[in-house]
């Protein structure tokens, strides 16, 4: 005769003692790789669970194991695998669950299985699970409420780091940004030629973004022609012929004309704004024009590329393409009206040395 499972009491205090002290525990950690761990070994205590897995919904892939604990031999993949149809249950529903089986077993001889969601305020971050044999015990009601407190504590606490963590990241990537935005309106300050910040621009950005694929497009509308005072194709400067006759009813002509940014992240994109072969210069797989503005209009556009990869531009990058246009328009503008000046100055100079002679000619 088979012997009875031992029962599995309820909560103790000690049980609710550390559901009390754990959201502190856990505010504390300063990874999600320690966080995780942390997650996993505390369902493994509260409950006595011989397994253990947290599992982690995933934007670009499929639900990831981000945690496990499992007795010697066993594989949390194979695990995985099969409560995978448990997990996505309880994450749909959003609802914790108990399960026994198999079916119609003693219960010496059933697993007791625990699914409990990772709920928060913007979707589902992902599962716990846990079971025991048997021969160990078996997970009741109480147990379930004791995992789902549980995880609504882990969800509170992961989403609480995921969001230092972005908050720290944007932090660092605005005073980067803030550097490379003073650096180049340092440079352009002393550089009183067009082409001087023309390159300026060019040198800093292919460093600040890692490319050898930019371009910046200088637009003369009168001209009706594009031309390329700088390009960077696969790493080498080249100096493609003008492109003349430009048709200024383009679509792209007329989103960049006015002052708007152009992202095509993959060639479909590219060919539903028409994107215009470059002489030399083959499709990217995507690609970002931003306009400069100056008093007159468009002065140029900054182009960039990327070869390898669809969807390589998102916010932070126009909007760091956005900020550098608008210094640099200031910049253009300001050096054409000191070489404008300049000329004036040089015309008033001649006109003043001939009227000079003039006058003494006729003296």
């Amino acid at each position: 005769m088979k012997a009875k499972p031992t029962r599995r009491k309820a909560p103790a205090t000690s049980q609710l003692g550390l559901l009390a002290q754990l959201p502190l525990r856990l505010g504390k950690l300063a990874s999600e790789t320690a966080l995780h761990a942390a997650i996993v070994t505390a369902a493994a205590r509260l409950l006595g669970a011989q397994r253990v897995l947290l599992v982690l919904e995933s934007d670009a892939a499929a639900p990831r194991i981000a945690g496990s604990k499992l007795p010697a031999g066993e594989s949390a993949e194979g695990l995985h695998k099969a409560v995978t149809p448990w997990l996505a249950e309880a994450v749909e529903s959003g609802a914790s669950c108990l399960r026994h089986g198999p079916q119609g077993a003693a219960p010496i001889d059933q697993r007791s299985c625990l699914v409990a969601p990772l709920q928060a305020s913007h979707g589902p971050l992902g599962c716990l699970y846990a079971d025991i044999e048997g021969t160990h015990g078996r997970f009741e009601e109480s147990e379930r409420g004791l995992l789902a407190t549980l995880a609504a504590q882990a969800a509170a606490a992961l989403a609480n780091l995921r969001r230092a963590t972005s908050l720290e990241s944007q932090a660092a990537q605005r005073a980067g940004e803030l550097a490379v935005i003073n650096s180049i309106q340092k440079g352009m300050a002393a550089r009183l030629e067009i082409q001087g910040i023309i390159d300026l621009v060019g040198d800093k950005l292919r460093e600040v973004f890692q490319t050898g694929d930019l371009g910046i497009h200088w637009v003369d509308r009168e001209a009706m022609e594009f031309s390329f005072p700088y390009q960077y194709v696969h790493g080498k400067r080249v100096y493609p012929r003008p492109v003349r006759h430009i048709d200024l009813e383009h679509p792209l002509v007329v989103e960049l004309g006015a002052g708007r940014p152009v992202v095509m992240n993959t060639p479909a994109a590219a060919k539903k704004w028409g994107l215009y072969r470059r002489p030399g210069m083959d499709y990217p797989l995507s690609e970002v024009q931003v306009p400069v503005l100056g008093g007159d209009g468009v002065l140029c556009n900054l182009v960039l590329d990327n070869h390898q990869c669809e969807n390589a531009f998102g916010a932070a990058e126009v909007g760091l393409l956005q900020t550098i246009a608008a210094s640099m328009g200031m910049a253009l503008d300001n050096a054409r009206l000191f070489n404008q000046t300049r000329e004036a100055l040089q015309r008033q100079t001649a006109t003043a040395e001939v009227l000079q002679v003039i006058s003494s000619s006729v003296a």
